[in-house]
């Protein structure tokens, strides 16, 4: 990938909340690094934010989210963790 800009900041989750900041952003002069848990869902993400350069990370890996963060100004985060049932060991993400 290409070395970040200096305006590139990096939003982890594409869900609604995340999704309404992107054309503020764009607007802004910001470009924008996103991720999204399913690759499945990148090329209709693509097409609603053409200016929108998306990932595959997820969350719980670290290592995933490297490349998008990578020399970004800032990270704005909108990924959530919450408990399966009554199993709080366990955790889900919604991104």
């Amino acid at each position: 990938m290409e070395a970040a800009s200096r305006n590139t900041i990096a939003v982890i989750g594409t869900g609604d909340v995340a999704k309404a900041t992107f054309p503020h952003l764009i607007t802004a002069g910001y470009d924008i690094r996103a991720t999204v848990r399913k690759p499945e869902n990148i090329p209709c993400l693509q097409e609603q934010f053409p200016a929108v350069e998306f990932y595959v990370a997820d969350v719980l890996d670290q290592h995933s989210l490297a490349e998008p963060m990578r020399e970004a100004l800032g990270v704005m985060f909108f990924a959530t963790l919450f408990a399966q049932g009554n199993n709080f060991n366990t955790w889900r993400t919604n991104l």
